[in-house]
């Protein structure tokens, strides 16, 4: 998002916004699309650190999206299949964007819509683990 749309969101009032997204572009998922910045993972946290800053230098909050992380599936996320299997050894490579974005004073994180039924039988977004 640039400064400019920045500064006009702020001018009516509106000072949070649903970005960065930190999901990774591999070109394949109807989830993400063009809303990720690349398949690159340290490419991508840089670009998402400096959203948020200059998010933040324009008075907005950010909301780093989605944890944890989509994959490479191409349904949508609430459906994606790829989410049921996956390992909660997984979740790991996952935080790191978000450790790093609360580090530099990330203020909201918006949840998936995955399931890790080895935790919990409810969706990331509904569960309290």
């Amino acid at each position: 998002m640039r400064l400019a749309a920045r500064a006009e969101l702020r001018a009516v009032g509106i000072d949070m916004s649903f970005a960065p997204c930190v999901d990774l572009d591999y070109g394949v998922s109807e989830v993400i699309g063009d809303r990720a910045y690349t398949p690159q993972r340290r490419r991508s946290l840089r670009l998402a650190v400096s959203c948020m800053q200059g998010m933040r230098a324009a008075g907005m909050i950010a909301t780093a999206k989605h944890f944890p992380r989509a994959r490479r599936g191409g349904r949508r996320l609430a459906q994606e299949s790829a989410g049921r299997r996956r390992p909660l050894a997984e979740l790991a490579g996952d935080l790191l964007p978000y450790q790093r974005l609360i580090a530099n004073g990330l203020s909201s994180i918006m949840v998936a819509h995955v399931l890790f039924p080895q935790m919990d039988e409810a969706p990331a977004s509904f569960s309290r683990r």
